[in-house]
């Protein structure tokens, strides 16, 4: 069929392309300047893609990713999302988001919010910043001394390290004496009635011959506190004697109201009488 030229506002419309489909294109490398040629649109693609073409000339449709190259992220623009990419904020500050698998923190580029205790390790002191009340550690003063609680708990404690205040009487031993104690010496033998004596007195007996007898009245004076103590400074008899409504207890048995008891004469014994109620003694020291 012969070729009838016409206008291209005449020519029909192509709906689809078949590779086998020709063109003409207008060969301008031909020597004879504008000679039209065919070609088909396999050819066209191929020189398209040899000759490259500008991206800017690109006004519509899709690029498929196939089509770029692996320096171009393909995650889409939802962020922040599982599976997504994380975008910053307007402050330049990680949205809020999981970093439960970040690794290599440093801990000095915290600088707001608490700790939870359960992040710390056990090496870390957890009893707050509130000190010397109950329950609470101790903080020592600006002198490194502990402050004014109680040492009740304290144990072996050294004496040597006492270098200030006062020992309270009550801390002392019976074994010492102190300069308010009323000490009676006996040089003879005879009866001394402890129940006339006062309390915390100390008896010191020196008699050569016969013996000393101490005795014990039912008296009210004989209240628990009383306390009463015999040294023998002589190898002579001492004998104690209770009344009839007066009992001493010793680790060997008692001496009921109304008896004696009398340990076996010997210089340096010590004899202490101690009241715990009416009329009723326990008797420690030296005394079989």
């Amino acid at each position: 069929m012969a070729f009838e030229p016409k206008r291209i506002s005449e020519l029909d419309l192509l709906t689809s392309i078949a590779s086998g489909d020709l063109f003409p294109i207008v060969d301008i490398s031909d020597t004879a300047a504008g000679t039209t040629k065919k070609t088909t649109i396999n050819d066209i693609v191929t020189a398209i893609s040899t000759i490259g073409i500008s991206a800017s000339a690109i006004t519509s449709g899709t690029i498929a990713d196939a089509r770029l190259s692996s320096n171009v992220t393909v995650q889409g623009n939802t962020f922040n999302g599982a599976s997504q990419l994380v975008q910053l904020n307007a402050s330049t500050q990680l949205p809020a988001v999981s970093g439960g698998n970040l690794t290599n923190l440093n801990a000095s580029n915290i600088a707001s919010g608490t700790i939870a205790n359960a992040r710390l390790s056990a090496s870390v002191t957890l009893q707050g910043n509130t000190f010397n009340i109950p329950s609470a550690l101790v903080q020592l003063d600006g002198s490194l001394q502990l402050p004014a609680v109680s040492g009740s708990q304290l144990t072996s404690l050294n004496a040597s390290n006492i270098s200030s205040g006062t020992l309270s009487d009550a801390r002392l031993s019976n074994n010492v004496m102190f300069k308010t104690k009323i000490v009676t010496t006996i040089s003879t033998s005879g009866n001394t009635n402890l129940t006339n004596a006062l309390t915390d007195s100390w008896f010191v007996t020196t008699h050569t011959t016969g013996t000393v007898t101490f005795t014990l009245a039912d008296a009210p004076a004989n209240t628990a506190g009383s306390y009463f103590r015999v040294l023998t400074n002589s190898n002579q008899q001492v004998n104690i004697v209770t009344g009839p409504s007066t009992t001493i207890y010793y680790f060997m048995g008692s001496v009921p109201g109304g008896s004696s008891f009398t340990p076996a004469a010997q210089r340096g014994r010590v004899i202490d009488l101690y009241c715990v109620s009416n009329n009723t003694f326990i008797m420690t020291g030296d005394l079989m």
